[in-house]
């Protein structure tokens, strides 16, 4: 799943867990600083990584594809970020991921199938295991055209990685 468009010369990805306390710090960043900055100029990618010590990481990002499954990714992936506190800790968040599904106006039905099927399941595979090729090391994780981003900078070191890829 992917913001801007599809042909931008720089590509940022992130390797995120929606559960990582990390990567929910760094969201109203990306969503309000970093992103509207270079609207139309880059390609942002989010791939998923979730890391096994977070419970409901790996439910949380089924949601996030099921909804992605009727056009809706985005903004259940807003919602999952935003929403943190509310589900991280829940013994099944499976209800919860569910009322986000209706406020986005999911076809609940078609989204509860998506949820549980082997298609979200191999996505979310496919992208952990693509994170575990580039050896991450913990969540958020980013990559400018392939090369990762030492973040230890927060957003700056993001944005610099940016200018000079689009300066290249």
């Amino acid at each position: 799943n992917y913001l801007g468009p599809a042909d931008a010369k720089v590509v940022v990805t992130e390797f995120g867990d929606y559960q990582c306390p990390a990567c929910g710090k760094y969201h109203p960043v990306l969503k309000n600083d970093v992103l509207p900055g270079y609207d139309g100029k880059i390609k942002f990618v989010f791939l998923n990584y979730p890391l096994p010590v977070h419970k409901n990481a790996q439910a949380a990002a089924q949601a996030a594809e099921a909804a992605g499954l009727q056009g809706k990714f985005w903004q259940m992936h807003d919602l999952l970020y935003e929403k943190q506190a509310e589900w991280e800790n829940q013994k099944d968040p499976i209800k919860k991921f569910e009322d986000y599904a209706r406020q986005i106006g999911l076809e609940l039905g078609r989204y509860q199938q998506d949820y549980a099927s082997q298609k979200v399941a191999d996505i979310i595979n496919n992208q952990a295991a693509l994170g575990d090729a580039f050896n991450i090391q913990g969540t958020p994780s980013f990559f400018v055209n392939g090369t990762q981003v030492n973040n230890s900078g927060g957003s700056d070191s993001l944005k610099q990685a940016i200018e000079k890829a689009l300066n290249q």
